[in-house]
């Protein structure tokens, strides 16, 4: 009976965040005219991902929330703001998506902070700016937060910062010896015995609660070669393997090294070689 083996490499890149940024300028404003927010939302490291997940397109929508400096009450009587993208980019001007959800300072000139989450959910976020996450249908969008305290009528310019909270896993095939890589059209990957369910707090954009063990599938292109996942941070231990199943039924298995931690806001590239006979294989 012939043995199937597949064996992987992994390679590991960390995300760094540039900050967004914008001019701030000081205005002078009529005391007992409301002074709406301006927002700018920043994303991307052009050295590290040369801008590949680092632009937001015109329309995403993002949550944002405003409360008195120190504290988690609400201000003006709205909690969840949604603020969409109407410039395109890795600095995206943002624009309330109505006059419901327009966020104004305080007229009496007191501070507050702001917090901040892509992408937006309207009934999800709960009052103690708690968010679920559910990744178990791929492909999921990655979660992004910004946290930005101290602010007040006089600089209405506010610049987001944004986050990642999740991982990026992504997966390269190929065949060796007589499993030659035209074979892996119409493969499937699974991954098996990682959690898809957690909580994000935005206050330090910490996810937790890990609950919800169920195979992931990772979404593969036509030829089988390459496919990517959004999965939860993860520590370094045993128990998570990779199945692919091939078109004519024969199945390959990994495992995920017990020491291999999966980070927020990393990128994981896993390069999987698929061997039908036992074999060393040069990485």
């Amino acid at each position: 009976m012939m043995k199937n083996y597949l064996k992987n490499t992994i390679l590991l890149f960390p995300f760094a965040l540039l900050a967004g940024c914008s001019e701030e300028q000081a205005t002078e404003q009529n005391p007992d005219e409301p002074v709406a927010v301006s927002l700018t939302a920043g994303i991307g490291d052009m050295t590290i991902t040369r801008m590949l997940d680092g632009k937001w397109e015109t329309g995403d929508a993002i949550g944002l929330c405003m409360s008195p400096t120190g504290t988690a009450e609400t201000i003006n009587g709205v909690f969840n703001y949604c603020y969409k993208i109407t410039s395109a980019g890795a600095n995206g001007k943002l624009s309330p998506d109505g006059t419901a959800n327009t966020a104004y300072f305080p007229a009496d000139g007191s501070k507050v902070d702001f917090l901040a989450y892509h992408p937006y959910k309207a009934n999800a976020l709960t009052r103690d700016f708690t968010l679920p996450v559910d990744v178990s249908r791929q492909p999921a969008t990655d979660l992004l937060t910004a946290r930005t305290n101290g602010h007040d009528r006089t600089v209405p310019a506010i610049a987001l910062s944004f986050s990642h909270r999740l991982v990026k896993l992504i997966f390269t095939l190929k065949g060796s010896g007589s499993l030659t890589s035209d074979l892996l059209a119409g493969a499937h990957l699974v991954i098996k015995g990682m959690d898809t369910q957690a909580s994000c707090l935005l206050t330090d954009g910490s996810v937790n609660g890990h609950t919800a063990t169920q195979d992931i599938t990772v979404p593969l292109n036509a030829q089988g070669t390459t496919g990517e996942a959004i999965v939860l941070p993860r520590a370094a231990a045993q128990g998570i393997s990779y199945v692919v199943t091939l078109a004519d039924g024969n199945a390959y298995t990994a495992y995920m090294s017990a020491e291999q931690e999966l980070k927020a806001g990393t990128k994981n590239t896993f390069n999987l070689t698929l061997q039908p006979v036992p074999s060393i294989v040069p990485v």
